[in-house]
């Protein structure tokens, strides 16, 4: 249900915010010009594909 979503994307971005940390800045201007920026970008990427996984997963169909 939406409980499983919003705790999947919070485990999500803390997992990016940790990972960003890590990123080297040269890597992270490929996404954008602040961390800010490479948050948002990396968000609705990964946000887009739990979405599309948690549909796949309901639906239960191909």
């Amino acid at each position: 249900g939406p409980d499983t979503a919003a705790t999947l994307m919070g485990d999500a971005q803390d997992e990016l915010a940790r990972l960003q940390k890590k990123l080297p800045r040269e890597l992270r201007a490929v996404f954008g010009d602040t961390e800010a920026d490479t948050a948002a970008t990396l968000g609705t990427q990964m946000q887009a594909g739990a979405l599309d996984l948690l549909a796949r997963l309901d639906g239960g169909e191909d």
